[in-house]
């Protein structure tokens, strides 16, 4: 219907300009042939007159012919008929109402005609005719109409033309409200409840316009761009679940590495509670040992035993654990949890993991695919410190500006640090860190594909990993996640 209000506010004002413009000109040529007219009657009049006239002065002289004007004055309706004489003064009774500079071509014979003189308050038209006797000029013939009646047709005729204006606007927004609503504003309501279906997510949805018109056309292609939109969303759906797939699997097999290089300082770590274990079982099998301290070295084999398992489930936590959907984490906690687990490969390669001073920094993230992130940016950091080497993990808040290209927005971000005490990157290697299969490591200790997928986890979490060298030594890996 708006569009339909539109279209009849366009069309009424056209029909309104053009109804105006031609009763105005309509007007202007009536008020024209009405002036034409009446100058003509009195023409007419004044010709007649003159022919009476100039019988009854030949036969009964002046007198006989200013009382046969006089009558003809008093019966003619419309007109005002007066005998003017040009040799009298300005007021003498038979002086002409019209100026007399206009009336020189009455003086050679000639009728005059005149309009807009002033008469009783108002305007009228004057007409002059020449009454000549035996070869002699003795006066003339005044035919005068008000202006009063022009006024009243006008007014008439404005009157009739407003009605028609009105009769008319009145039709033509009654036809353009049913042709409206008919062939424009169902069509395009179906059309926009099709719209606003495929919008939310149908687009299955489907219009039928029975027309052969350009609704019909937009209906038909609507139609067509819903089930093209509706194959793309499928296609794209399962690439989606087929990257998200491939994605996990490449997460997971990361972690599995990790596990791998936990290994062996896992294997180092058992050590020590194993021999505990088997010494005390010696003792307690050789029948030497009193009573007392059976219960004693079974008590350190237990607790031995306790120790052992909470290592191992710290591995396999790490290696099997599924994401368990974004939550409220602390990253606090997650560089504890993680400077733990690799503790022991850190300890086996001679190097400390601390904990630098840090806060609480809140995000909502996965919280084991951070764990994944943190422990690739750790075990990366002590492979590239040398032996007796400190790796530092940092928690804070900070406000900072994303890097050229990213769509982040400068705020406060929580952030995590992983600082070395390597060799640091050099200027080459940093614009290549993060593309897959990318590695600066011996062969055997890395596949190139640990960064590309934690700086592809926290892409996914809105963050982004800035890498920079040590002013001495060393490099330093920061992750920027959304403060919650």
């Amino acid at each position: 219907m708006k569009l339909a209000a539109k279209i009849i506010l366009t069309v009424a004002a056209g029909l309104l300009l053009l109804l105006a413009v031609d009763g105005y000109l309509t007007v202007r040529r009536e008020i024209s042939l009405f002036e034409a007219d009446k100058r003509h009657d009195a023409l007419l009049l004044g010709n007649a007159v003159r022919g009476v006239l100039a019988e009854a002065w030949l036969t009964g002289g002046r007198e006989s012919a200013l009382e046969l004007i006089d009558d003809i004055g008093r019966n003619e309706p419309g007109f005002q008929v007066r005998w003017v004489e040009l040799n009298r003064g300005r007021n003498n009774l038979y002086a002409p109402d019209a100026p007399w500079d206009s009336l020189g071509s009455l003086l050679e014979g000639r009728n005059v005609a005149l309009g807009g003189i002033p008469r009783d308050g108002g305007m009228a038209f004057y007409t002059y005719v020449p009454l000549q006797i035996e070869g002699r000029l003795v006066g003339a013939v005044e035919v005068s109409a008000s202006r009063m009646g022009l006024h009243e047709y006008v007014r008439t005729t404005i009157f009739r033309r407003i009605i028609l204006i009105v009769v008319m606007l009145m039709i033509s927004s009654a036809v353009i409200v049913i042709l409206g609503i008919g062939f424009i504003g169902r069509p395009l309501h179906r059309l926009m409840e099709t719209t606003q279906e495929m919008g939310a997510g149908n687009l299955s949805a489907s219009v039928q316009l029975h027309g052969h018109d350009e609704f019909d056309e937009l209906a038909r292609g609507l139609n067509a761009m819903g089930r093209q939109l509706k194959i793309s969303r499928d296609q794209l759906e399962a690439e989606t679940a087929r990257r998200i797939t491939a994605v996990e699997q490449l997460r997971h097999e990361d972690r599995l590495r990790t596990v791998g290089r936990l290994a062996s300082g896992i294997a180092h770590e058992l050590g020590t509670p194993l021999n505990v274990i088997a010494g005390r079982a010696g003792l307690i099998s050789s029948a030497e040992m009193p009573k007392s301290e059976i219960a004693e070295s079974a008590d350190v084999i237990r607790a031995q035993a306790d120790r052992m398992t909470k290592i191992i489930r710290q591995l396999l936590d790490f290696a099997r654990r599924p994401s368990s959907g974004k939550t409220k984490v602390d990253l606090k906690e997650c560089a504890g949890n993680v400077q733990k687990l690799l503790q022991p490969l850190a300890q086996k390669r001679g190097i400390s993991v601390t904990i630098g001073p840090s806060e609480t920094a809140n995000v909502i993230a996965d919280a084991a695919q951070i764990d994944q992130v943190l422990s690739n940016l750790t075990v990366n950091a002590i492979q590239a410190s040398p032996r007796g080497g400190r790796v530092e993990i940092v928690t804070g808040r900070q406000s900072v500006t994303p890097p050229e290209g990213s769509v982040c927005l400068p705020g406060v971000y929580a952030f995590v640090l992983v600082e070395d005490e390597g060799e640091g990157i050099s200027k080459e290697n940093i614009e290549h860190l993060f593309e897959p299969f990318f590695t600066t490591k011996d062969v055997g200790e890395g596949t190139g594909l640990g960064l590309s997928i934690a700086y592809s986890i926290v892409q996914d979490h809105g963050g982004w990993i800035d890498v920079r060298n040590l002013p001495e030594r060393g490099s330093r890996f920061t992750v920027y996640l959304p403060e919650v």
